[in-house]
């Protein structure tokens, strides 16, 4: 009779860690509901400058100022073009008469 005791022992105590505080706590934060909980997305809030270099960006694709319409063949000179323009804007430089730099800062004075 205490062989058959001393061979339950080992499985009681697995079955007391099992509903001990800790194993719970485990098994809780394993559980999907509570995961997706407490994964709350905060996007950051766009700036004006941002803003007004994406209207740029977007006046460039429409013209045929970097290549033909809906396309830019050189992105990174067009970029550098757009955030110079929206620089000037922000600072209340002078629009130049003609030209993509034009437009750029007419549609990037909306947003200053």
């Amino acid at each position: 009779p205490a062989y058959d005791y001393a061979r339950g022992i080992p499985e009681d105590l697995r079955a007391r860690a099992m509903e001990s505080e800790i194993q719970r706590a485990y098994e809780m934060a394993g559980s999907p509901d509570l995961v997706e909980a407490t994964k709350k997305v905060v996007r950051r809030k766009k700036s004006k400058f941002n803003k007004a270099v994406s209207a740029g960006m977007k006046t460039v694709k429409a013209s045929t100022s970097y290549g033909k319409k809906g396309t830019i063949n050189n992105p990174k000179k067009a970029f550098s073009a757009v955030t110079k323009a929206v620089s000037a804007a922000k600072s209340g430089k002078k629009k130049p008469r003609r030209g993509i730099k034009s437009r750029i800062m007419t549609v990037a004075r909306r947003y200053f």
